[in-house]
């Protein structure tokens, strides 16, 4: 998976997250937190050392960045639309005392769902108009 969009808290420099366009770490291997979220359709939720331990043996470096900003909630929600699962989205908490409620991961999953058709909106109607132009094309005289 490639990040498409980035957005950061205050406090948290864009440059410490992964770049627009670049591969994301967590989403390499069959167990990486990226495939189980979408695999299994839910929403994955760590917290605290829970969210270290799984980041460590990944990228150090991203752990130690996740500790250094204070990072103590992070919900991955895959993005669905039409049966097929196009990513997920990614959600941290770091300066609040409590991290993700039931109600949060709601919102989540609701945002993300929103998302996905969006995104697949978009996808089928360059699909569809590449195809409409390359008929057109065909059809002109040479």
């Amino acid at each position: 998976l490639l990040r498409a969009a980035t957005s950061s808290a205050p406090g948290i420099p864009v440059k410490a997250t992964v770049a627009t366009g670049d591969p994301d770490p967590f989403t390499t291997g069959p167990g990486s937190l990226f495939t189980r979220a979408m695999a299994g359709g839910e929403p994955l939720l760590l917290t605290g050392e829970e969210l270290i331990a799984e980041l460590a043996p990944v990228d150090p470096g991203q752990a130690a960045r996740v500790r250094a900003y204070g990072v103590h909630s992070w919900l991955l929600v895959p993005m669905s639309a039409r049966g097929a699962v196009l990513g997920a989205a990614v959600f941290v908490r770091h300066a609040r005392a409590q991290g993700f409620e039931p109600d949060d991961v709601l919102l989540a999953e609701e945002i993300s769902a929103r998302a996905a058709v969006c995104i697949d909106n978009a996808s089928r109607y360059t699909r569809e108009r590449t195809a409409a132009l390359a008929l057109r094309r065909s059809l002109l005289p040479q």
